[in-house]
């Protein structure tokens, strides 16, 4: 789903996280820790956004730049991969300046 619109590939990667969650929550009814993609507690819309364009930059983009090599008519793809990144991007980055902002009116 990576090469998907925006809008396709978050809803898809909402849907993984949701279901890393679940793990997550079977492994603490378990007596488990579970890892922080799997902690429910641990994530924010902001750490989401970090992760997804974390994955696209080392793991998706790379695989889809050879491919694009060898199969040129895969480069499109790439680049809705890459647009994909660059949005995750602006969101964490958007999400952090309104947590900042909001942290600084309730310390006024």
């Amino acid at each position: 789903h990576a090469f998907q619109s925006f809008e396709q590939h978050k809803l898809w990667s909402e849907r993984v996280v949701e279901e890393f969650c679940q793990q997550g929550d079977k492994e603490l009814l378990e007596g488990y820790t579970p890892a922080g993609l799997f902690d429910r507690k641990s994530l924010s819309p902001v750490s989401m956004a970090k992760n997804q364009a974390a994955f696209l930059d080392i793991i998706v983009i790379p695989l889809f730049e050879l491919m694009a090599e060898l199969l040129p008519a895969t480069t499109p793809m790439l680049e809705q991969i890459r647009t994909n990144s660059s949005c995750w991007k602006n969101q964490a980055s958007l999400r952090s300046s309104s947590n900042a902002a909001s942290t600084l009116k309730s310390s006024t």
